[in-house]
Parts: structure tokens; sequence; C-alpha cells
């Protein structure tokens, strides 16, 4: 596996990551043992950034991780996972879900915590309810490592976004 120096961030990430939103189902409902089986042979090929998010298998995504991260499989991975915007009403709304988000990855931090699908509506929105200072918040308690965001809009949205924060 080659890895790369990702960003600023000074974390060493394999060139290939998972994504954790398309996981094997029967008659609609996750395989569990059969993603549990896929995610643990990443790591052991030398995998170690999986990304998933709120809403990525009616929220069973997030379970299925964290449990497939067990017996030693967290400490070789940096976790993604994604801020259910669009669920957001209130300041307090954000940290509800990150702590939920972690109960469901049987974890105390992700290292990489996303703004979902923003766009200047829900960018608009995340602003006026501080999510900047939540993000900053999280980051000095050490629920997440780095921010970032994921995006659905055209360029002068994302310039706007890209500039409001270092």
């Amino acid at each position: 596996m080659y890895y790369i120096e990702f960003g600023k961030t000074g974390l060493n990430i394999s060139r290939f990551g998972m994504g954790c939103m398309r996981f094997p189902t029967e008659n609609e409902k996750v395989d569990e043992e059969k993603a549990t089986k896929m995610i643990r042979y990443a790591i052991d090929n030398g995998v170690n950034y999986l990304d998933t998010a709120y809403p990525y298998h009616n929220g069973e995504s997030e379970v299925i991780l964290g449990k497939a991260l067990k017996d030693g499989y967290r400490e070789r991975t940096y976790i993604a996972t994604k801020s259910p915007v669009w669920l957001i009403e209130k300041y307090e709304n954000f940290e509800k879900y990150l702590d939920e988000q972690l109960e469901r990855l049987q974890t105390d931090h992700v290292e990489i915590y996303l703004l979902h699908a923003l766009n200047e509506k829900s960018w608009n929105k995340v602003m006026e309810l501080g999510a900047l200072d939540f993000l900053d918040e999280m980051k000095k308690r050490g629920k997440i490592k780095f921010a970032g965001f994921s995006f659905h809009d055209k360029y002068p949205v994302f310039k706007n976004i890209v500039d409001s924060y270092n």
C-alpha cells in the first residue's frame, strides 16, 4: 500500500480509502458479517482511511464500522464521518449528533469530521448556528482532530466556504 501525507494534518493516509456507504446487503439489510470481513481485509492490507456518515445505510454504517474496528483494528485506522447538517436546528444539536456518532462508532474521537453535503442554503444555516465555533470546540476537547466539509453546489459557494475557515 502506498501512503501520502494528508494535507497539513500530519496524518499518513493510505492512497486507497474505504467508503462505507455501500456495504453488501441482503433483503435491503446490511450483511454485517460480510461488511466486517471487507473492512478488516482492507485494514489488513494497508487501508487506514475509512469514510462513513450519519445517514449511510440508515445509520447502520457507523454501527457496523464501530463493531468491525474492535480487537485492535481501531488503532490502525483514521475515521472520517460527517455531521448531518440537515438535522441541525440549534447549536446544541451539533454535539448531540456527534456524540451519537461516536457512540455508534464505539470511539471517543474521529480524526476527520465533515459538515456533510454543504450547499448555499445549508452553509448559511450552519454558519448562523455557530458551526465553526462548534468545530473549534470539539477540536479543543479532542472529539475531532480535523474539520472539513463535503460539497454539492457551485464554485462561488465553495470559495465562500473555503475562505471562511483556516
